[in-house]
């Protein structure tokens, strides 16, 4: 998510994602609990540095009429997301958008390529995303870790300083409401089996989605050529657009399963 350099060689590029941005630890377990209008628990599993996420989501929504069980797997990987639906045996595979920007990234002019990691790193600038409107920052310690406020369209997050490790999010949408909260932080070697995908999952296709996330990195590389990027106007980027680079920080956690 941070660029490591301004001035990156193809080289480097090439073997790590700019946009990338590792947590503290090697290896470890973050629970979490859920309240709210859904009820229950996530286990986040990190392994390097967070590159690969194992999530383990077990909930019920309480919300609009009746129940919603949820239980489920995502596994992110630094170049793939798989969603597995341990309810109705289903799955989905999406390209990660990181890797999809670095791809974009990869495939322009020298030139262009600086400009963008220039102005990425100007947006990630606090003073800047304020005067755009895109964060709203305020600092909170969450399980000793110092966190920042990041507040778009009803959801909140709270993800630990100089890393993309999210603690906290609540949510007030239309009626729902939810709370995940970091209650517990184990640094610890893991078995690798967690991050181990089924080879024999049967993977559902989802062309729309992949082509709607393959668009979303266009524009956000298009966006980002703009070497006028501290003068744009908040009205002139596109909501969409703020949403996308508030995934990108909050990846490693889905803020909402009704959304």
């Amino acid at each position: 998510m941070f660029f490591f350099s301004l001035f990156i060689s193809t080289t480097i590029l090439a073997s790590s994602n700019v946009f990338d941005k590792n947590i503290d630890f090697k290896e470890g377990v973050v629970h979490y609990r859920v309240s709210g209008s859904e009820i229950g628990t996530k286990t986040l599993y990190l392994k390097d540095y967070g590159r690969y996420k194992t999530i383990y989501t077990n909930t019920k929504s309480k919300f609009m009429r009746g129940q919603k069980t949820i239980h489920k797997i995502t596994y992110i990987t630094p170049k793939y997301n798989y969603e597995v639906d341990l309810k109705n045996n289903t799955a989905t595979k999406l390209p990660n958008l990181k890797y999809l920007l670095q791809k974009k990234l990869l495939k322009l002019p020298s030139r262009e390529r600086e400009i963008v990691v220039k102005n990425f790193k100007k947006l990630k600038d606090r003073s800047i995303l304020n005067l755009k409107g895109l964060f709203y920052p305020k600092a909170k310690n969450i399980l000793g870790y110092v966190c920042n406020r990041e507040s778009i369209k009803g959801i909140t997050t709270y993800t630990a300083k100089n890393s993309d490790l999210v603690l906290e999010t609540k949510a007030n949408i239309l009626g729902f409401n939810s709370n995940s909260s970091a209650t517990k932080i184990e640094k610890k070697q893991l078995d690798s089996k967690i991050f181990e995908i089924n080879k024999k999952l049967t993977i559902s296709p989802t062309p729309q989605k992949v082509r709607e996330l393959e668009k979303k990195a266009e524009e956000i590389i298009s966006y980002l050529q703009n070497p006028d990027i501290e003068k744009t106007k908040t009205h002139q980027i596109p909501i969409t657009q703020k949403e996308d680079f508030q995934n990108i920080i909050q990846e490693s956690i889905k803020a909402l399963e009704a959304l």
